[in-house]
């Protein structure tokens, strides 16, 4: 089996009914692997009997094809990258709240690269929040390191992660790096704060 994400967090299963059916039957598993330490530990604390069940493995990550990491001669310090799903547990609607809160002449570039439910409903926003001069939704985009090769900062605003494969690239680029502290796992991949700023979740403010 192959657990994605903290269970304990997901609205697709309530922690009761996945914390009892999960204990009998993943015991008839080989194993179960977790992408992160953080999702070990949360199916640890709401199940019973799995321990010697549970392994951790990171996924596996390919660098950027033919990327000079190195060369920065694209790089202004004035463009920030969002990647990912554009749905409720990536939480972009929080990017946006935050650029609104930088005073106008502050606000780099954001790009977000991705699609998903949730598109219509930010671009809306974006325009109400007036931020359309310095958003751009760039929708699925199939080698998001190329832009990362040429952004300065990664913004990560999810509610909840698995492992967070996005910051692995986002340090393959050299980018720096401002996530919410949704998992231990983002802790872990940051080595703490010491390659990124780690934020409270669901606070604009910080995040700006």
């Amino acid at each position: 089996l192959w657990e994605h994400s903290q269970p304990s967090r997901s609205a697709n299963s309530p922690t009761l009914l996945y914390g009892f059916t999960s204990s009998i039957l993943y015991r008839l598993s080989t194993r179960v692997i977790c992408v992160s330490s953080g999702v070990r530990d949360d199916i640890l604390s709401i199940t019973l009997g799995l321990r010697r069940k549970l392994s951790v493995i990171l996924n596996p990550i390919p660098p950027p094809v033919d990327a000079n990491v190195a060369n920065r001669s694209m790089r202004t310090g004035r463009n920030v990258v969002w990647v990912g799903r554009l749905d409720e547990p990536k939480n972009p609607l929080l990017a946006l709240e935050s650029w609104a809160l930088m005073a106008q002449q502050e606000r780099p570039m954001l790009r977000f690269i991705g699609d998903g439910p949730l598109r219509s409903v930010l671009e809306d926003r974006c325009r109400e929040l007036g931020l359309a001069h310095c958003v751009e939704f760039l929708g699925f985009q199939p080698a998001p390191q190329q832009w990362m090769l040429t952004a300065d900062v990664l913004l990560l605003t999810s509610n909840r992660e698995g492992m967070g494969n996005v910051l692995v690239e986002a340090l393959q680029c050299g980018l720096g790096i401002v996530v919410t502290d949704c998992n231990l796992a983002i802790r872990e991949l940051l080595d703490r704060e010491r390659h990124g700023r780690i934020v409270p979740k669901g606070d604009a403010r910080a995040v700006a």
